[in-house]
């Protein structure tokens, strides 16, 4: 755990810790889905104003003085995709704003970066990671599927058969994590599901093996549908009729 608030990342450190491939890196580098830079040190680059005169020609119209840089510059797409394809690239120019240039400069020495100069601006890792969190979690709400009555439910790739109560509580656990509350109360789940047995682990006991990819216990009498935190709380009042304090569904007369 870091010590400090770091301004970059190594693009090693940001993989670990998100646990990405490389071939996605890759992918999302080459098609300009991700920025990434290396750090220079009093490196000599002319930069300006540019305006464009015509496919891939630009014309220098606001030339500045050569200038010494030390910190991050972002490198272009193609650029990107030869130092992760190839473990190295010499790079002459440099990512810049609209109708800018960075360059580096006429007799200057070519600057070869690695693999592992590779880093991520802070705000850059930040938005990694917001596109994976809200990847992850539309994936994971496609992992659960149901007939009509939740007699046949697919969940994260399993089809199970359930018996008419057993279907009813993962009914109540379903309509539960799609108004955000998820845990409900085991007992009260059985009771609106009019089943006889006293604990939830009897009524599943036909379904000893699918028991723990079906529903997740706190072992203190709350349970939820396994892939609860991956589902998107409903907004529309009318799936929330008939909801009793503790989120459950009241079993129709």
């Amino acid at each position: 755990m870091s010590l400090i608030e770091k301004e970059y990342f190594t693009l090693a450190e940001v993989i670990d810790a998100l646990g990405m491939p490389w071939t996605d890196i890759i992918y999302l580098a080459e098609n300009g889905h991700l920025r990434l830079s290396v750090l220079v040190f009093q490196l000599p680059v002319d930069w300006g104003y540019c305006d464009h005169t015509g496919q891939d020609n630009f014309d220098r119209a606001g030339l500045e003085d050569p200038s010494n840089l030390t910190g991050l510059l972002d490198l272009g797409d193609r650029d990107a995709h030869l130092i992760l394809k190839n473990g190295s690239a010499a790079v002459e120019d440099f990512k810049a704003k609209p109708k800018e240039y960075c360059n580096i400069a006429d007799g200057a020495r070519p600057q070869t970066f690695k693999k592992d100069d590779l880093l991520l601006r802070r705000s850059e890792r930040a938005r990694l990671e917001s596109l994976i969190k809200s990847k992850t979690a539309a994936t994971r709400a496609e992992h659960f599927t149901h007939s009509h009555r939740y007699r046949e439910i697919t969940i994260n790739g399993h089809r199970i058969s359930l018996g008419p109560r057993q279907a009813d509580v993962v009914r109540q656990l379903h309509e539960a994590a799609l108004a955000g509350n998820p845990w409900c109360n085991g007992k009260e789940l059985l009771r609106n599901a009019g089943s006889e047995s006293n604990r939830m682990h009897d009524l599943f006991k036909s379904k000893r093996l699918e028991w723990p990819l079906i529903i997740n216990s706190d072992r203190r009498g709350l349970y939820r549908l396994a892939i609860s935190d991956g589902l998107s709380p409903l907004h529309n009042s009318s799936s929330n009729r008939g909801r009793n304090s503790s989120g459950n569904t009241k079993r129709p007369d």
